[in-house]
C-alpha cells in the first residue's frame, strides 16, 4: 500500500471541489476509485453526488415555476445549475407543464 503524499492530498481536494468523480481523480492520481473514495470520506470531502443534492427550496421553486411556463433554461440560470440538471430533476419528480 502506497502512502498518500501531501501533493496528492492537495490535488484530491482541488479535483473533488472541481466536481471530478472518484474514478476521474483516481485516474489522474494513479489510484483506484475505492482508494480515492475512502481517503475522500476520511478527510470529510463531499462526493460529487453529495455536492449536487437538491435543496428543498430548489425543488419547491421547480414545482412552482415550471408548470407556470417558466423555461427550464431560465430556472437553471436562477438556480445556478445546468439546464440538463433542471430537466433531469423535473423528469425524476414528474413535474410537467400540465400541472398548472
Amino acid at each position: 500500500m502506497r502512502l498518500w503524499t501531501d501533493d496528492e492530498l492537495d490535488r484530491l481536494q482541488l479535483l473533488a471541489a472541481d466536481g471530478k468523480t472518484d474514478t476521474q481523480v483516481g485516474n489522474l492520481l494513479k489510484r483506484t476509485r475505492i482508494c480515492v473514495q475512502r481517503k475522500r470520506q476520511r478527510l470529510g470531502i463531499p462526493s460529487r453526488q453529495q455536492a449536487e443534492r437538491w435543496e428543498p427550496y430548489e425543488i419547491e421553486y421547480l414545482r412552482e415555476t415550471y408548470p407556470e411556463g417558466v423555461p427550464a433554461s431560465e430556472i437553471a440560470e436562477t438556480l445556478e445549475r445546468s439546464e440538463l440538471a433542471v430537466r433531469t430533476r423535473l423528469y425524476k419528480l414528474g413535474i410537467t407543464r400540465d400541472q398548472a
